[in-house]
């Protein structure tokens, strides 16, 4: 016999990460416009058929929309990627938050998580908030709180006024 054959076993590996990166500059106030653009990267050797991702905002940011990216806006903070997702392939799409008139904090957080996909990833679990793995990612803006009041003084007593007379006041502050 002049030839053989061996058999090699190839080890296939699924694995996605996903990054969240801030867009938008500030300085952030009340009422101010916040985007993030969250990339989902395979680093396995399979492909990614299936992918959702969720991204949750701190109490004081109120979702203002999905601004780009090949991704479908379920409607409940989640979003599912509309195409396979090739090994060595990314996707990014972008998000936008308001920051609530009323927030009275100096800062918010944003986590975004991969919660469902259709592999066993080798190196991160979907959906179990857990910040240092590599399927999850979250940024923290500075929020600057303004105060803007006014003052105002309407004479409230009738004249003619003399000496010794009372004169009355309403102060406002707003």
């Amino acid at each position: 016999d002049d030839q053989d054959d061996e058999t090699i076993t190839v080890d296939q590996t699924y694995d996605l990460a996903l990054t969240k990166d801030l867009t938008s500059a500030g300085p952030y106030t009340q009422g101010a416009t916040v985007s993030y653009n969250i990339t989902v990267t395979n680093q396995g050797s399979l492909n990614a058929a299936t992918v959702v991702v969720e991204d949750r905002p701190q109490v004081g940011l109120t979702y203002a929309g999905l601004n780009s990216g090949d991704v479908t806006d379920n409607g409940d903070g989640t979003f599912t990627l509309n195409s396979v997702l090739a090994q060595g392939a990314s996707l990014t799409f972008n998000v936008s938050y308001t920051i609530d008139a009323t927030f009275q904090g100096t800062s918010l957080t944003n986590v975004a998580e991969i919660t469902e996909d259709d592999g066993d990833d080798e190196d991160s679990t979907p959906d179990n908030d857990v910040p240092t793995e590599d399927d999850q990612d979250d940024e923290t803006i500075t929020v600057d709180q303004t105060y803007d009041l006014a003052l105002t003084k309407d004479l409230t007593s009738a004249g003619p006024y003399t000496q010794g007379s009372t004169v009355s006041y309403n102060i406002t502050v707003t």
